[in-house]
């Protein structure tokens, strides 16, 4: 079930999919949070899955976030989900920007184990993309999590990260595709 779970090391939030809570409660495969924890006074987080983007056999999640501080401290956005069954690489993509005296950490996990991370960011803006291997049975559980740490009040810090496990047959089929373009487009111009 796709979870979102929000904490400031002291309060934390779980919002699960479809329940009282979610801002997205009409809108299954989204979870949606916007309010206060701690010293961060506004913060929007947007998790996105199966069935609304992606599906068990074709994963894509995506996490957006928006926070501001009010002071000093740390807040950890983890959105998780289950019920995949896919086997090929992964490609991991977080992009944003943090304010000055802030940092932004991201890592994707398999059944609790960081398999990929990112960071920490230093202010200003942020992109990173990794690429990886998974296999993913129904009963595993592929989470983003994002930590966003702040100096000082009014700190902002803002992104979206998103993880997809494309087919790998589509992909070797896309790949020899454009090798097949590539070689009738070399004999053209040979002729």
């Amino acid at each position: 079930i796709p979870t979102l779970v929000i904490t400031d090391g002291i309060t934390t939030q779980t919002i699960t999919d479809e329940t009282p809570g979610d801002g997205a409660f009409l809108t299954p495969g989204a979870v949606l949070f916007s309010g206060s924890i701690g010293s961060w006074v506004i913060t929007v987080n947007n998790g996105t899955t199966k069935p609304l983007i992606g599906s068990a056999s074709l994963p894509d999640m995506d996490l957006s976030f928006l926070a501001v501080s009010s002071g000093a401290g740390t807040l950890s956005i983890t959105f998780s989900d289950d019920g995949f069954t896919a086997s090929s690489g992964f490609v991991s993509k977080i992009g944003g920007t943090v304010g000055s005296g802030g940092s932004v950490s991201s890592a994707l996990y398999l059944n609790g184990n960081a398999i990929s991370n990112a960071g920490p960011f230093s202010p200003g803006a942020f992109s990173n993309t990794a690429y990886g291997n998974v296999t993913l049975g129904a009963n595993d559980v592929l989470a983003l999590g994002v930590v966003l740490t702040a100096n000082a009040g009014g700190v902002v810090s803002s992104g979206d990260y998103n993880v997809t496990v494309p087919d790998g047959g589509t992909t070797a089929l896309l790949v020899g595709l454009g090798l097949v373009g590539m070689s009738v487009a070399a004999r053209r111009k040979k002729a």
